[in-house]
């Protein structure tokens, strides 16, 4: 399989087709991004929200360059993306596990 010239990617309609076909999950994908980190950051006070809202989505738009930049052959050590994800993870654990105790002490 020889490789395409990127002027030729141009005129080639499997090319704009993946473009678009990407486009659209992408859009999809932002769309519920927003509406996720809006849910979650609604139940913190609007100072904290607004600093989750703009933290949260500043991650999302953080891994999506990565992931784009993968894509054009430009190296990211994969392990700093797995970190980071792995560090969100633990965090959400932590505060779920936090959220619990929370709800069984004003049980009492």
């Amino acid at each position: 399989m020889s490789e395409m010239p990127m002027l030729d990617l141009l005129g080639n309609p499997n090319a704009w087709a993946a473009l678009v076909t990407l486009s659209a999950l992408e859009i999809v994908l932002g769309i519920d991004n927003v509406i996720f980190i809006s849910i979650l950051a609604a139940r913190l006070d609007p100072a904290a929200g607004r600093t989750a809202r703009r933290f949260g989505l500043l991650l999302a738009l953080i891994f999506r360059v990565a992931l784009i930049a993968d894509g054009f052959d430009v190296h990211i050590p994969r392990g700093y993306i797995y970190f980071a994800m792995a560090f969100a993870a633990a965090v959400e654990a932590v505060n779920m596990v936090v959220r619990q105790r929370h709800a069984e002490r004003e049980k009492r």
